[in-house]
């Protein structure tokens, strides 16, 4: 018999990457549940219309409803894993799985990160807006694990780097992409030591997906991050190689940067260096090279823009 999961969000980006890849599965029963404001009318996949925010509706749509597992895609603050718990029947989930995010841990000099590392204490008030992101996503992993363990169920956080690919709406690949395009230069920070793990959407869809399969990962956190360290010379070198055309760069001081206020996507002088290796030991994953997924990426925003009107290039 197949299995039978809800998964909360799942109409953009990664969410949809993943309910793309589990609704192929035929042993999958997949039923996705959100506001509803992006319908996905993806064959076999059953979508149910619910703010996650209003208890009451949540517990109206999910009533009579059991699931084998949950994969959660958009719990941002501790009362939205409370308030799908309390909406829940009895008995009517199996496993809970939360996409959370390596941002859970506190500012260290180690790197790669492993899931040992500590995590935050307190919001970060120098990311001013998203001061609140990480401390709020460890808080929900918090929440989850004692929900989980009063229910008896099984829970699972995963903790993704730098996710990029297709359907990506944050400016990572694309700020790269859009500059060679318009044939502007890309700063590149003067001795910038900066290092970053990436993760590829599709990496992750099939990373939960091997998940559902075992219960290796049970009562357990892992990162979700490939193997390579990269900076922003080597991002540059890479995605000029996946375009197939040079990219310009000019280097540029990260203080002179801060203060012409040029978005580049990543910190100039953190790392977010993540080990990934813990998920791939235990379920014997391979994650996909840097190059090849970038390279499907910049195949699908290519295309995607000459659909738009956006012509050839």
């Amino acid at each position: 018999m197949g299995k039978s999961i809800l998964v909360v969000g799942g109409s953009y980006f990664a969410g949809k990457v993943f309910v793309e890849a589990a609704s192929l599965c035929p042993d999958l029963s997949v039923t996705i549940l959100n506001r509803g404001t992006v319908p996905l009318f993806i064959p076999g996949v059953t979508e149910i219309r619910c703010d996650r925010k209003d208890p009451e509706a949540l517990r109206t749509a999910l009533a009579g409803r059991s699931f084998d597992a949950c994969v959660d895609f958009c719990a941002y603050e501790r009362e939205d894993v409370a308030t799908l718990f309390s909406a829940l029947p009895k008995n009517g989930l199996g496993h809970y799985v939360l996409i959370s995010t390596v941002s859970i841990y506190a500012p260290t000099l180690d790197f790669p990160v492993t899931e040992n590392a500590r995590p935050l204490a307190g919001p970060q008030p120098a990311l001013g807006p998203a001061s609140r992101y990480g401390f709020d996503k460890w808080l929900c992993e918090y929440t989850a694990m004692g929900a989980c363990l009063r229910a008896r169920i099984p829970y699972t956080m995963l903790r993704p780097a730098i996710i990029y690919g297709k359907y990506n709406y944050a400016p990572r690949e694309s700020f790269f992409f859009t500059r060679a395009l318009s044939g502007s230069s890309v700063p590149v920070p003067e001795g910038c030591p900066a290092l970053y793990s990436f993760l590829w959407v599709d990496d992750l869809a099939s990373a939960i997906l091997h998940l559902l399969e075992s219960t290796a990962g049970h009562n357990r956190a892992f990162n979700l991050a490939g193997p390579e360290l990269l900076c922003y010379e080597h991002l540059v070198a890479v995605i000029s190689l996946c375009m197939g055309r040079r990219i310009e760069t000019v280097r540029l001081p990260a203080a002179e940067i801060e203060q012409r206020k040029i978005p580049l996507p990543f910190p100039l002088e953190n790392h977010l260096a993540y080990s990934g290796e813990l998920f791939s030991r235990t379920f014997d994953f391979c994650y996909t090279p840097f190059f090849y997924g970038m390279e499907k990426t910049w195949k699908w925003f290519s295309q995607h823009r000459q659909e738009e009107g956006h012509g050839g290039d």
